[in-house]
């Protein structure tokens, strides 16, 4: 893309407000449309949508633009509509306004004449006297834009009072409509964190956001990355955007510039603080100019900056030395008084190491676990970092490990965490040891690390530690897939309840008084409220349940684990909404990631239940508190979960589009396993519309080259592009022999995903006899909720070829929302109520399977590939449907063969039945026949027929 192409953007978010124009340029009663509002918010482009049109209706139009230079001149504005050169404003005023409504009525004809005029507000006198008087004529409508602060000219705020004028008050656009023009304009989708970081930088204002897409784009920070725009870089104060607000802080006194400036660097500051060296009237003259905004907080009033790009233009523009004077004098002015507010710490850290590049270490300390506290987490690396640099400190080098491991830098993390795990103890070991036993899973280290890191810490901690980081273990062998041994583990730790035993002391949060576990005693952690869940403004509690709520946590999300892999979906869900609420209140969550990552697991738990339209509440849910936090490592999951959710519905161009956003954050932030999640839907997704993401899968099959593929996803993944290459034998061998050993590990409920494919790949046989001998006390289905019995009755209906089954199945997958494998059922239950000879049933399922394939963004899987015209006596048997299918895909003869372990010339055999009961002559028509996209052309061989 080019930067001119992205000089004029698509007009959207203002529709409603057209229309409104529209109507009143209609009513002849009503002279004019006033577009009000600040800059940026698109007034002028608002009037030009109008003029234009109105040009398309055949109405005449002139265009009038005010500004200062031409008010120096009268009339100057309106020369579009001055008919002859010789009239000029020396002419008489009657001759004048005659002249010109002469030429403005002979223009308009039998209809309105439209006056456009930009920004009305700078015309000079004569101009508007002259344009007042011409919109008394009926023939004439203005539609105007001025600026939201500026008096409505005496006879245009009469006209609007009485009704005859449309005021039209626009705000900033609002934060979908920003999200949808980001993509129009750069025609490709935004990544979740890229919109977040440009709606929060621009607030909506188009000015604003338009130099920073600009900005963005010749500086490369804004990249395109698996077909998705994403943010390479923080967003930077381009040259347009430092004009803007310049523009913007013209004007200002001294006085004012440097209040603007401390907030800039400090906010947000008290009034009082405010006042010491900025007069009251104009602390209110920047108020009224909407250059700042003063808010109740507590018992003190604090003032910030009205714009975010105010703060950062400021800043930007601000001499090193400038700045570090007043950072220097906040810093003087916030001791003289105590430092005694809860945040002093963080504020006072970092104001010192933005002014000096040092702080105090005990102080870094403290302000590094406040920004723990409100999620700042680059702060927190900042003040760690700082710390570690003045001489190594063990709590230091947690602090900096949490931040890291956060941050999604799981291998920094293990290297700075490593030389201070024998120097910690007490509460800060617990921490450290699932700080570093998560990076070391997620990390190069891997899974037997991070266990040996729990066993060390455990036999050196002592019993305490025992639940906490048994359960923590627990945990991680459970998303490893060994969820048996998961399970084996929590039941040696007493924790077969839902409910955590938590050695007779009571979890439940209440405000007392607090001990942190880095030894931070008496600090006020300040208020960090999250969506729609009342947070402890003042968290403070003993020791002793500080400790137990976090282990309460630990225990509780262990438990979510190992309910969710062996299919108890419905406890799970339950218990994961509550060991969210439970992390959110955490007072203390040093070792513990944000709580945001808890709704992506809740949601996995949802999908399998097939509460798809919940699933999808909560990873809206989960993205925004994580957007809010700019918690960039979750990105990945909540993109990967909302796409999972699209596929189970079937909508595989949406699905699409999120996956390669969670692939692009994957990679941008080397998560691999997020990159192999992404990649393997991608392919499901893809071989789900009958065409292989060919770059997904070479992509998927060299990261799974040097392992064997036991996740699910992957595993499903490989066997469908195994499939759609004409090996489908070698796809159910895959299927059946990963679905075993899952079952053999307690991984119910991908186990129940790979066998439901498995069947929907021709290997229903295969997949209901697993059923069918599971061991005594392993109940089938094998997971709870009517998502699981939905497949798992379509599993055996195929497997029995029963028609009233399938149908059945069908029906409980669509009223899911779970649409193509209830086409599937649907399509095979058509075909075997016309082979029974009933035409009636199979018109109603064919009917069905149409419906619900409608509804799947292009689908074409094998079990769609319909025969059409069969006649009801000859239907394809289930192998010369796979045999068609791969041929129809463009599978010669000897590859059909060899995908399905048969000769050739069976193949061959089997392809001439094909064609007389379909009535066709070759393979060229197979496609057509079975209602499939052509393949592509390729050379035939010997045995092609």
């Amino acid at each position: 893309m080019s930067a001119t192409a992205l000089l004029r953007w698509p007009f959207i978010g203002r529709r409603a407000e057209l229309e409104r124009i529209a109507d009143a340029a209609a009513d002849p009663g009503v002279r004019a449309a006033l577009v009000c509002g600040p800059p940026g918010t698109g007034k002028s482009r608002l009037v030009e949508e109008y003029l234009t049109q109105a040009e398309a209706k055949g109405l005449r139009t002139a265009r009038l633009t005010g500004s200062r230079t031409a008010a120096a001149m009268p009339l100057c504005a309106l020369a579009p509509l001055l008919p002859s050169p010789a009239l000029t404003v020396a002419s008489a005023p009657q001759e004048l306004f005659a002249q010109v409504y002469a030429y403005v009525v002979a223009q308009a004809g039998e209809r309105r004449f439209v006056l456009g005029v930009d920004d009305l507000h700078l015309l000079d006198a004569a101009s508007l006297a002259l344009l007042t008087a011409l919109c008394a004529a009926p023939q004439v409508f203005l539609v105007a834009s001025l600026r939201g602060n500026e008096p409505l000219p005496d006879a245009f705020t009469g006209w609007w009072q009485a009704g005859r004028a449309l005021r039209l008050d626009l705000a900033e656009l609002a934060r979908e409509s920003t999200e949808t023009l980001l993509h129009l304009t750069l025609g490709a989708p935004v990544s979740g964190p890229a919109a977040a970081a440009l709606w929060e930088a621009s607030r909506g204002n188009l000015l604003y956001l338009r130099e920073l897409v600009l900005g963005g784009f010749a500086d490369r920070t804004l990249v395109q990355r698996e077909g998705v725009w994403c943010l390479a870089a923080p967003l930077r104060v381009s040259d347009g955007v430092a004009g803007l607000v310049q523009e913007r802080l013209s004007g200002l006194s001294p006085a004012q510039r440097t209040a603007l400036e401390r907030l800039a660097l400090c906010e947000p500051l008290s009034v009082d603080e405010l006042l010491t060296d900025t007069p009251e009237e104009q602390l209110t003259g920047l108020e009224a100019a909407g250059l700042i905004e003063v808010r109740n907080s507590g018992r003190r009033q604090e003032v910030r900056l009205a714009h975010p790009l105010h703060a950062a233009a400021l800043r930007a523009a601000l001499p090193r030395l400038r700045a570090r004077t007043l950072l220097l004098d906040q810093i003087a002015r916030v001791r003289a008084h105590g430092a005694r507010r809860g945040e002093d710490a963080l504020r006072l850290a970092g104001w010192q190491l933005d002014a000096t590049g040092t702080a105090e270490p005990d102080l870094l300390l403290r302000a590094a676990v406040l920004a723990h506290y409100a999620h700042d987490l680059d702060r927190m690396r900042q003040l760690a970092q700082a710390a570690l640099r003045q001489g190594f400190d063990a709590r230091a080098a947690l602090l900096m490990a949490t931040a890291l491991g956060e941050l999604g830098c799981a291998d920094q993390a293990v290297t700075v965490l490593t030389p201070a795990m024998d120097q910690l103890g007490g509460p800060d070991l617990q921490s450290a040891a699932v700080v570093i036993a998560w990076n070391c899973f997620y990390g190069s280290p891997g899974l037997a690390a991070a266990r040996s890191w729990l066993t060390r810490t455990t036999a050196r901690g002592g019993p305490e530690l025992r639940l906490p980081l048994g359960a923590y273990e627990a945990r991680l062998l459970s998303l490893a897939g060994r969820t048996g041994q998961a399970r084996e583990l929590l039941t040696a730790l007493g924790l077969d309840a839902a409910e955590p035993d938590l050695g007779g002391v009571e979890p439940t949060l209440g405000p007392d008084s607090v001990e942190s576990p880095l030894g931070l005693d008496g600090i006020e952690p300040a208020p960090v409220p999250l969506v729609s869940y009342d947070l402890l403004a003042e968290p403070q509690l003993p020791s002793s349940t500080v400790q137990s709520a976090r282990t309460e946590v630990i225990v509780l999300a262990a438990q979510f684990r190992v309910l969710y892999a062996e299919g108890q979906l419905e406890r799970a869900a339950a218990l994961g909404r509550r060991l969210f609420e439970r992390h959110s209140r955490l007072p203390d969550r040093s070792g513990l990631s944000h709580p945001a990552g808890r709704l992506a697991e809740l949601a996995s738990a949802q999908l399998e239940l097939g509460e798809f339209d919940l699933a999808c509440a909560t990873l809206r849910e989960g993205r925004q508190l994580a957007l809010r936090d700019r918690v960039e490592s979750l990105a990945a999951w909540f993109s990967l979960q909302a796409g999972r959710v699209e596929l189970a519905r079937g909508r595989m161009s949406r699905a699409a589009a999120q996956l390669r956003e969670a692939l692009a954050h994957g990679r941008a932030g080397a998560a691999r396993d997020a990159e192999l999640a992404a990649l393997a839907a991608l392919v499901i997704g893809s071989a789900a519309q009958g065409e292989l993401d060919a770059g997904a899968v070479t992509a998927l099959r060299a990261l799974t080259a040097d392992r064997s593929v036991t996740a699910p996803d992957p595993c499903r993944a490989l066997a469908w592009a195994d499939a759609l290459e004409g090996r489908p034998q070698q796809a159910r061998d895959r299927l059946a022999d990963t679905a075993a050993s899952a079952l053999a590990h307690g991984e119910h409920t991908a186990a129940l995903a790979m066998l439901h494919d498995l069947a929907r790949l021709g290997g229903a046989p295969a997949a209901a006899a697993v059923l069918a001998g599971l061991p005594d006390g392993l109940s089938t289905p094998l997971a709870t909720g009517p998502f699981a019995a939905a497949r798992t009755a379509h599993i055996h209906a195929l497997a029995t070829q029963h028609a009233a089954g399938l149908d059945r199945a069908g029906r409980a997958l669509a009223e899911l929302g779970a649409h193509l494998p209830a086409a599937e059922a649907w399509t095979r239950a058509a075909e075997l109520h016309r082979a029974d000879g009933s035409p009636r049933p199979a018109a109603a399922s064919a009917t069905r399977a149409a419906e619900a394939r409608s509804r799947c963004e292009g689908a074409a899987t094998p079990a769609l590939a319909t025969p059409a015209g069969t006649p009801a006596d000859t239907p394809l048997t289930t192998r010369e449907r796979e045999i068609a299918w791969l041929a129809a895909r463009g599978g010669t003869s000897r590859e059909v063969a060899q995908g399905l372990h048969l000769s050739v010339r069976t193949v061959e055999n089997h392809l001439q039945n094909i064609y007389g009961k379909l009535g066709i002559s070759g393979r060229a028509q197979l496609a057509d026949a079975l209602g499939q996209p052509a393949p592509s052309p390729r050379k035939a061989d010997d045995h092609d027929a």
